[in-house]
């Protein structure tokens, strides 16, 4: 596998900068192998996500962003630097009335709304607008109930949910009984534990 170069590191945090700055959430890694021109040119797929996950872990050890796995196990990169604002000024203007830009240092994440620094129980939004997303997400969902749709796409809730399709019904049921055979297996594994330990004091 070749790896990323420098230029192509540094050209992803660029256009990763532009982005998140731009539209305030970060790209898929189709959108990144486009821009980099690796999705037209004779590069296998896979091989095209190792090359933008080694570009991301590369600027992740050097501190310019942060990787984070959602709920949803999705991917969400946020900058650990915020792009400074340079005053657009013309040529004439001397170089003693510009502003000098203001030095920006590694520090708790900024809110993807207005850039304040992000509360303790969100990782994207600060106080204020997590409040309002968490509010705005219960009038949906109350809004959605009302019409009778699933909540997790535009289909009618079926006759035996309230709140599910038949097909997201169908994998809510089979992620629940995972977790309860992992909850089952948990725990045979603690009793497990304590008969070896209650067993090996014995011994000794």
């Amino acid at each position: 596998m070749t790896g990323p170069s420098s230029d192509e590191v540094e050209r992803i945090y660029q256009y990763l900068v532009e982005h998140i700055t731009a539209k305030k959430y970060p790209p898929s890694c189709a959108e990144i192998s486009q821009v980099m021109g690796w999705s037209t040119s004779k590069v296998w797929c896979g091989e095209r996500n190792r090359r933008v996950n080694a570009a991301l872990e590369a600027l992740q050890q050097a501190g310019k962003i942060r990787v984070l796995k959602t709920i949803q196990g999705r991917r969400d990169i946020r900058l650990t630097i915020l792009p400074s604002q340079s005053p657009t000024t013309s040529i004439a203007t001397p170089a003693a009335n510009i502003a000098p830009a203001p030095q920006l240092t590694p520090g708790p994440l900024p809110c993807i709304e207005c850039g304040n620094h992000v509360c303790e129980e969100s990782n994207s939004r600060c106080t204020r607008h997590f409040q309002i997303n968490r509010e705005s997400g219960k009038r949906l969902r109350e809004r959605r109930r009302l019409d009778r749709l699933c909540s997790r796409c535009p289909n009618p809730v079926c006759a035996e949910s309230k709140w599910f399709c038949a097909l997201h019904l169908r994998l809510n049921r089979e992620a629940s009984r995972r977790y309860e055979m992992r909850k089952r297996e948990r725990k045979r594994l603690d009793r497990l534990k304590e008969a070896y330990e209650k067993v090996r004091k014995a011994v000794a």
